[in-house]
């Protein structure tokens, strides 16, 4: 039971710390990226969604690794990432902000043309704009964002295994910690750490139909 408690605590460490990363960064990005000439940068930003999780991770864990640069210059000052949660949580938002961005790009797409001009024209700044007009018609692309980000991390395997690795109390989630307690023998603790995740799971889609039923736009 404590192995499945700490696996949920960090799984949620992970989830809410991924969300809370991906989903400005994706609104920054896209709101940046839509419209402008520097729009072929998406395809950079969606490398993640297209790649096997473990290929990003085995990525990470090359660029990182403390036995060259710049994972050598990271733990020379005491940044070790490499084999810790804060490990974990990078490669959740590696792997989940192509989605936030993505929801993002798809938010400003159903936009008016003129909301996108609209205070510039009346003699406000871009930035003005952007933040006053624009964001705050991105609710719903952001709440959406906001959901898949937090399942995504919360469902993690590969990547995070690659570069955070399965140590019990400290780098296990919950999806990996049903693979080590499986691969153990212990398959009725497996069972439980799956129901845990799986009633995490269908609380998010529940939570999106909720939402959807209160927004009077929809989601």
């Amino acid at each position: 039971m404590n192995v499945i408690l700490q696996a949920t605590e960090l799984s949620l460490w992970v989830a809410l710390g991924c969300t809370a990363i991906c989903v400005p960064l994706g609104l920054i990005a896209a709101t940046l990226l839509y419209r402008s000439r520097w729009r072929p940068l998406e395809a950079l930003f969606l490398i993640p969604l297209f790649l096997p999780p473990t290929v990003t991770g085995f990525l990470l864990l090359w660029v990182l690794s403390p036995a060259r640069p710049p994972g050598s210059w990271l733990a020379a000052v005491g940044w070790q990432v490499v084999f810790t949660r804060y490990g974990t949580l990078l490669a959740c938002v590696v792997v989940s902000f192509p989605l936030a961005f993505q929801s993002c790009m798809v938010g400003l797409a159903r936009l008016r043309p003129e909301l996108l001009e609209g205070g510039v024209t009346l003699g406000g700044t871009r930035l003005f704009n952007t933040v006053r007009v624009v964001w705050p018609q991105l609710t719903t692309a952001v709440v959406i964002a906001s959901l898949l980000v937090f399942a995504r991390a919360l469902g993690e395997f590969g990547a995070s295994m690659m570069l955070g690795g399965s140590m019990e109390g400290q780098t296990q989630t919950l999806p990996i910690a049903v693979y080590a307690l499986a691969q153990s023998g212990q398959i009725s603790w497996a069972a439980g750490a799956a129901a845990v995740s799986t009633s995490l799971g269908l609380g998010i889609y529940l939570l999106l139909r909720l939402l959807e039923r209160r927004s009077p736009k929809g989601i």
